[in-house]
């Protein structure tokens, strides 16, 4: 799981412009407030998409420190090997992921 985190901690900063400093996992998005999800949301200037991925990188490292990486957040099913290689901040397994997609539709 350790390799796993780094590769999604490397992911992150790739997406987040870092400082010379030492890089570090934020807790909130560059450019927002903390509290709320609602309070969290990016600035105008940050495309959507990249704070998806964001978010999304950031709840898959939360996943790994918490030792819940790789199962469903949905169903609790293992997501499996090939689903995580593809897409390494994937929440739901293929199934859930299946019947999310068919109801947004």
């Amino acid at each position: 799981m350790t390799y796993v985190r780094v590769w999604l901690v490397i992911l992150f900063t790739a997406v987040v412009p870092t400082s010379a400093q030492e890089p570090q996992l934020p807790t909130t998005i560059p450019g927002t407030t903390a509290g709320s999800d609602a309070e969290r949301r990016p600035a105008d200037t940050a495309p959507p998409d990249r704070y998806t991925q964001l978010e999304q990188l950031r709840h898959a490292i939360e996943r790994i420190d918490t030792g819940s990486y790789g199962r469903c957040t949905r169903c609790g099913s293992d997501i499996g090997a090939a689903r995580l290689e593809a897409l390494p901040a994937a929440a739901l397994c293929l199934a859930c992921a299946d019947v999310r997609s068919t109801a947004l539709g």
